[in-house]
């Protein structure tokens, strides 16, 4: 069975571009990415405006107040949203998002076109708040929805492609507004582009199985919320990759100061230089996505991303070095160029190490993180440009980030190998029918932690009457399946047992026992029942498989 792998004869573009246009044929993965457009597009064009708007109110030092108030509210809820988004169906979770940020945007445009700036920054956290349920949401829909582990990188270099027309898009049309209206327009129109991505939201529909739920209580929901960060916490590499992450997001938000300030106090290009300035990262970030198509047929992503992270900041110091506004609109274009590749391959990386059942809740700390970061980089920037001066500050910031990542490129590296699916294993697991529907970064876990075990003639595999904690499917060989004692059956190569036990909660049906010298490939219990149970359509399958399988057993005792 065509375990999603490329074919070698094509090239790496071309399979990506072939990869890309599956996943815009696919209509809930196209419909999420043109949800994404309007959000990222009205995410940067506001943030243009307020910037705008706080600079206007008293200068740098409010730049970097409102970037904090935006900030920090967002990051103590990053845990709570990531629960919702495991408990409660994240499509559903998602479209109520941009339908209340749509909601918060107005009352944005009412608040700045009513002259009340006390509104303005207040509502400010409340469009974050309410944005940061955004990503998490979107993520692990990505994950889920995507078909092959091909497919799954293709869909972030489609996110990071219409990401960087987006970046470029929102700041642009900030811009030509703000140089005829105000910054309350722009808050007006942002409005009307989340409820856009509302509308493409509503008919997505998603495979994801959940348990039924009422109303889980406080502390329910807080001990679910705190299991991504103990899940961070746990695990050394996703630490790693957060800790790279928060270095980026403090860059991010100096430079939501800098870009402020350096366009109308370095480079004298008024406020509609600073949508101008933010548009070159959008058009870099564009370039990105494109060079990030070489990314779809890998496995090994960290050199590709420590590559992003230092694109991400050096260039900023070159803004500082040549002040002009041409050769600032080339320098910020390049972290731009760097986010599209970081997009795709830290991305990637931090889906395929992170379990799914777990993916809303960590996606939520890491959107923590983000906030956090941004947050402090919004902080200190002013403080940072009272002392060392805008080109001071810009070199930097600039030098920051990529000396972290040369520092800790070693460990990075290291993920890659910890993440390397076996892909023999993969294609067993791919061709066993409870596992054929399954997503591909859910297979791809599995095959990671499936066990080889040879298996000689006579080993009794599982015994009628003991617990269940191992699901099996066999490779090669033979296996004698008998109940009470009494021959039933004889399985072969493809065939799986084991799973009754497991889906039912209940003591082994039968014996099995090897006829004939077998190769057998075991899977630990509770990975194999949260694969089969998070996903509608491999539930039913195991459902149907059970369920045949148990009313064979019963008419056989009688």
């Amino acid at each position: 069975m065509d375990s999603g792998a490329p074919r070698a004869s094509a090239g790496p573009l071309v399979l990506a571009a072939r990869a890309v246009a599956e996943v815009f044929r696919n209509p809930d993965l196209r419909n999420l990415q043109l949800a994404s457009a309007s959000f990222v597009a009205g995410e940067w064009a506001y943030t243009v405006a307020v910037g705008v708007y706080a600079y206007r109110y008293g200068g740098a030092a409010w730049v970097g107040i409102v970037g904090f108030i935006r900030m920090l509210p967002a990051a103590f809820s990053g845990p709570f949203v990531g629960a919702l988004a495991d408990r409660y169906p994240r499509e559903r979770v998602l479209l109520l998002a941009y339908l209340s940020r749509s909601l918060a945007l107005a009352a944005s445009a009412a608040a700045a076109l009513g002259k009340l700036p006390a509104a303005v920054f207040a509502l400010a956290g409340v469009v974050t708040v309410v944005s940061s349920i955004s990503r998490p949401c979107e993520w692990s829909l990505r994950a889920a929805l995507a078909r092959t582990p091909h497919e799954l990188a293709a869909t972030n270099v489609a996110g990071s492609m219409v990401e960087g027309v987006s970046v470029f898009v929102g700041p642009a049309l900030a811009g030509i507004l703000l140089a005829k209206t105000s910054p309350g327009v722009v808050f007006l129109v942002t409005a009307q582009l989340s409820l856009a991505g509302g509308i493409a939201l509503s008919s997505l529909r998603v495979y994801t199985r959940l348990e039924p739920v009422t109303s889980p209580g406080v502390r329910v929901l807080a001990r679910e919320s705190l299991q991504g960060v103990k899940e961070v916490a746990r695990e050394r590499d996703l630490r790693l990759l957060f800790a790279l992450f928060f270095g980026q997001t403090i860059t991010r938000g100096a430079l939501n100061v800098l870009i402020v300030v350096a366009a109308i106090r370095l480079l004298h290009m008024g406020d509609p230089g600073v949508g101008y300035l933010n548009s070159a990262f959008g058009v870099g970030n564009l370039v990105g996505a494109f060079a990030a198509f070489a990314l779809v047929a890998r496995r090994r992503l960290a050199a590709p991303a420590g590559f992003g992270l230092i694109l991400w900041a050096a260039p900023l110091a070159f803004v500082a070095l040549v002040p002009h506004p041409i050769a600032a609109l080339i320098f910020l274009a390049i972290p731009g160029l760097g986010n599209g590749v970081l997009d795709v391959a830290a991305l990637t990386l931090l889906q395929r190490i992170t379990p799914t059942r777990l993916h809303g809740r960590v996606f939520g700390t890491l959107e923590t993180v983000v906030f956090i970061g941004v947050a402090a980089g919004s902080i200190v920037t002013p403080a940072l440009i009272a002392w060392l001066g805008v080109k001071g500050a810009l070199i930097a910031v600039g030098v920051f980030l990529p000396g972290v990542t040369v520092l800790l490129f070693a460990r990075l590296n290291d993920i890659d190998s910890r993440a390397e699916v076996p892909e023999h294993e993969l294609s067993i697991l791919r061709a066993t029918q409870l596992f054929a529907s399954l997503p591909a970064i859910t297979l791809d876990r599995l095959a990671q932690h499936v066990v080889r075990v040879e298996a000689p003639k006579g080993t009794t595999i599982i015994r009628q009457g003991d617990a269940g904690d191992r699901f099996y499917v066999i490779e090669s060989g033979k296996v004698r399946i008998s109940i009470d004692g009494r021959h039933r059956v004889v399985l072969g190569p493809g065939e799986h047992f084991g799973e009754i036990a497991l889906l039912r909660s209940i003591p082994r049906m039968a014996t099995a026992k090897v006829s004939e010298d077998a190769v057998v490939y075991a899977l630990n219990g509770e990975e194999f029942v949260a694969a089969v149970t998070g996903d509608t359509r491999s539930f039913a399958v195991g459902d149907r498989v059970t369920s045949a399988r148990l009313a064979d057993a019963r008419a056989r005792r009688r």
